[in-house]
């Protein structure tokens, strides 16, 4: 008797707890469709910033000329200027803290609805490291999941592939990292010229001669081979390949350099101009340049030109790549 009514209450916790299982499940994805539809809505109507201009890049441009890279991209390369002197349609698709799984993406899903007739490559020094946490910065894509999933996670191991899909599942998710940027630009909404982001500052006297002094003093100590990651300088020889298999025009650029490149960035433009040779691909190398190398005048900060800067950088570059 003692059995047969343990066995009983056993049998009615057991359902009951799988019934508070169940509707906390549905409870859970209720809230996520919930809560993911409403950000999707907040997100896809913004009309200036980071995320409206890769809406455009991902959904609408059919650019002839386009520019990949990071903030320095974004800040250098101007398309108006690009545009009036090779004639043809030019955007920036410049993304800020972006390396080489992310430009690999973009342009992909370029190509994917139609090819552009220039690239504009624009590479910085740590394109070759942290293959980990440039799949973490890939979540930039993930409001576009659904029309672009298996180029987002692409170039990501099998294992990182698997828990990344089974993470977009939840509609929250996808979003869950824009909703701060829908607010900012809400409230202060940024100006966009075809993608190029202008800069207004200019570096202190100061604060240069500071920076030259630490350089100085840094050069003098040791100096360490930069160790790469092997499949990151493989992915970007595939990138080259794809390009150029497409019958893309290409150029790689680095950009101009407030600072004279130290030793690690030597060694990683040198690698890049390796690959480059063989895959006679045109490196044009503005990193040295005496127009830029300690003017300050033409810096918003040590990384970045300012508008006046970009202006001087993308003339000179225009006339070399006529």
């Amino acid at each position: 008797m003692e059995d047969s009514l343990f066995t009983f209450n056993f049998s009615a916790m057991s359902k009951k707890g799988i019934f508070t299982v169940v509707v906390f499940l549905i409870a859970l994805i209720l809230c996520d469709y919930i809560f993911g539809g409403f950000s999707k809505m907040l997100f896809y109507s913004q009309k200036t910033g980071k995320f409206a201009r890769l809406s455009y890049i991902v959904k609408s441009d059919t650019s002839d000329i386009i520019v990949l890279g990071s903030s320095h991209a974004m800040r250098h390369f101007i398309p108006e200027i690009i545009q009036d002197s090779l004639h043809e349609s030019a955007f920036n698709y410049g993304t800020m803290g972006q390396k080489l799984l992310f430009n690999r993406a973009v342009y992909e899903i370029r190509k994917r609805r139609s090819k552009p007739k220039m690239i504009i490559l624009d590479v910085d020094a740590d394109w070759f490291f942290d293959r980990h946490n440039q799949q973490d910065r890939m979540a930039d894509l993930f409001p576009y999941y659904e029309r672009v999933g298996d180029i987002i996670f692409r170039d990501f191991s099998r294992k990182d592939r698997f828990f990344g899909r089974l993470k977009c599942l939840s509609k929250t998710v996808q979003f869950n990292s824009t909703i701060v940027h829908v607010i900012e630009y809400k409230l202060k909404p940024q100006d966009d010229f075809r993608g190029y982001g202008p800069l207004f500052g200019v570096v202190d006297s100061l604060q240069l001669q500071a920076k030259l002094d630490a350089e100085t003093a840094t050069n003098n100590m040791k100096l360490v081979q930069p160790v790469y990651d092997s499949s990151l300088i493989n992915l970007f020889a595939q990138f080259l390949d794809d390009i150029k298999d497409n019958d893309i025009k290409l150029f790689v650029v680095f950009s101009p350099d407030l600072i004279k490149p130290d030793y690690a960035e030597k060694c990683f433009d040198e690698k890049v101009k390796e690959i480059c040779r063989n895959k006679t691909v045109p490196v044009i190398d503005f990193s040295n340049s005496y127009n830029f190398n300690n003017n300050r005048l033409l810096f918003n900060d040590f990384g970045h030109l300012n508008d006046s800067g970009a202006r001087v950088f993308t003339k000179i570059l225009c006339t070399v790549l006529r």
